[in-house]
């Protein structure tokens, strides 16, 4: 890159535990109990930060093009895009990072609670990292150098480094709040949010514009309590016994969900366990709209299993709704930011269980027999926003 190219350069730090992070996804992993592992070398590496970037450049400025060709085109001419033989481009942004290299693993079944004992299972970081067996704690500091080439948008970068910082991270489940990065100097949140206002973006492009960002009412000592409780949010309205589902017998044994998911699964298959015969008159997957797939596993043999996606051939829709730690004064506060998707609804209209397909939008009034939606009205995502906000409830 020419010598007289622009400098952007911030000082990091990862504020909660990281997810993965290293440079081959899932490499070692034990199949029901995977072990993350970050670089050895650099856990804050330059090639996934670009990535990132990447993503927050067309939630900032690449979705306000004509189209997706044109969006790529812009892309690939500032970013690079190296996998074109015939056409191959130089990126226009090169990404350096000095850092501390150590890390320290953090085995999740000691994750502490409000309590300050080990957190219960299925609880808090806990339900976040899934499955996970361990995360990691990035200690120290990381140099952030970005340097740009005279022909490039200065200010487009700029957008998306502070995109980035202010609702991104780097590993795995970072819209969980998982390894969460934060730098001094950038823009309060809400400022930053309210520049991008453009009403016609590209249809399922995630997108700042006109995105929506609520914080919990309570405040915390240090990011990892607020990213505790921005999780637990997350689980609370989809899971919590007494509130998403009834209160079951004992700990080990919940109630059933006060979602429709599961019993529309039985009516589709036309299977329950003893007891489980379906109840719930809603036959929709309104939880579809956090992302998917999502797989539904019961304990009984007898209720059916189903993976929801949303389409025939299975994939991937990541969730619209991002929770993190978000920095208040000397305090911290759990976030919440629903980045809009344009076409998001008409997609919901169509879901997944192997190639049947099902509802995942809910029709007016059915919001009122599910429980967790009473008093917030049918957009399960709204929803959750207005339910984040007086989290813990009272």
């Amino acid at each position: 890159m020419d010598d007289d190219s622009r400098r952007l350069e911030t000082t990091l730090e990862v504020i909660t535990l990281m997810h993965g992070g290293g440079p081959v996804a899932g490499e070692g992993d034990h199949p029901q109990r995977p072990t993350r592992k970050p670089d050895p070398i650099s856990p804050i590496r330059g090639t996934e930060v670009k990535g990132h970037l990447r993503f927050w450049w067309r939630a900032t400025h690449g979705c306000t093009k004509a189209s997706v060709a044109e969006m790529r085109e812009a892309e690939d001419e500032l970013w690079g895009n190296a996998s074109k033989p015939n056409d191959p481009k130089v990126s226009k942004v090169d990404v350096t990072i000095k850092q501390r290299s150590a890390t320290k693993s953090v085995e999740v079944a000691t994750l502490p609670g409000p309590n300050g004992r080990p957190e219960g299972i299925g609880q808090g970081l806990r339900y976040g990292a899934f499955a996970t067996a361990n995360l990691s704690e990035v200690p120290g500091t990381a140099t952030l150098t970005l340097r740009v080439a005279p022909n490039a948008r200065l200010d487009e970068v700029q957008d998306a480094l502070h995109a980035w910082l202010l609702f991104g991270g780097i590993g795995g489940r970072t819209r969980r709040g998982f390894g969460a990065v934060f730098a001094r100097g950038v823009p309060d949140a809400s400022e930053f949010l309210g520049r991008f206002n453009t009403a016609n973006t590209i249809a399922m492009v995630p997108t700042l514009h006109g995105a929506t960002l609520v914080l919990g009412d309570s405040a915390h000592a240090t990011a990892a309590r607020a990213h505790r409780a921005a999780v637990d949010a997350v689980r609370y309205f989809r899971q919590e016994r007494g509130f998403a589902r009834n209160q079951g017998v004992e700990r080990e044994r919940p109630g059933r969900s006060r979602w429709p998911e599961p019993d529309a699964l039985r009516r589709l298959f036309n299977r329950s366990a003893r007891g489980h015969e379906p109840a719930h008159t809603v036959r929709a997957f309104p939880r579809a709209a956090f992302g998917m797939p999502i797989v539904f596993q019961f304990k009984d043999r007898d209720d059916p299993g189903g993976t929801l996606t949303p389409n025939a051939k299975g994939g991937r829709m990541a969730s619209p709704v991002i929770v993190r730690p978000c920095p208040v004064g000397s305090q911290w506060k759990a976030m919440a930011l629903r980045l809009r998707v344009p076409g998001l609804e008409e997609r919901l209209t169509s879901v997944y269980v192997g190639d049947s397909q099902q509802r995942g939008l809910l029709r007016d009034p059915e919001h009122t027999q599910i429980y967790p939606l009473k008093g917030y009205g049918p957009d399960v995502l709204s929803a959750f926003l207005e339910f984040f906000k007086s989290f813990p409830r009272p």
